[in-house]
């Protein structure tokens, strides 16, 4: 069994046109309970947040937490991030979200209200508890 590092995550900024490096991406990430099983099945292959919560980078691999109790559940490995803007998503990514896409649409406004630009980040299942 894996264990998850201890590190927490980074306070360095950056601005959208500064590329991500290790020194400046964050060291975790976190999921509603609700998503856990749907991640560690695959179902969930990618995630849609704001700038503040997408400061990784392809090929970084980082532990996976519930958001409710910061239990460590898995590792994922980052395969891409791409700003996207929230009136294009579509049923692609909703698939890859594992729900409906009006579900997907009304969640991400009651995390990020009133949100233009996200940022897609697609991930691979790495390791699991």
């Amino acid at each position: 069994m894996s264990t998850p590092p201890t590190s927490k995550a980074s306070n360095s900024t950056l601005e959208p046109s500064t590329s991500s490096s290790a020194a400046e991406a964050q060291t975790r990430i976190s999921f509603f309970e609700r998503f856990e099983a749907d991640i560690l099945s695959q179902r969930k292959t990618i995630t849609l947040r704001e700038w503040a919560d997408a400061k990784v980078y392809p090929g970084q691999i980082i532990p996976v937490f519930t958001f409710e109790t910061q239990r460590w559940f898995c590792d994922i490995q980052i395969i891409s991030r791409q700003a996207i803007q929230f009136d294009a998503l579509n049923s692609a990514h909703a698939e890859q979200e594992n729900m409906p896409l009006a579900e997907l649409k009304d969640l991400i406004q009651v995390i990020y209200p009133g949100i233009s630009e996200l940022f897609e980040i697609k991930f691979t299942l790495k390791t699991e508890c």
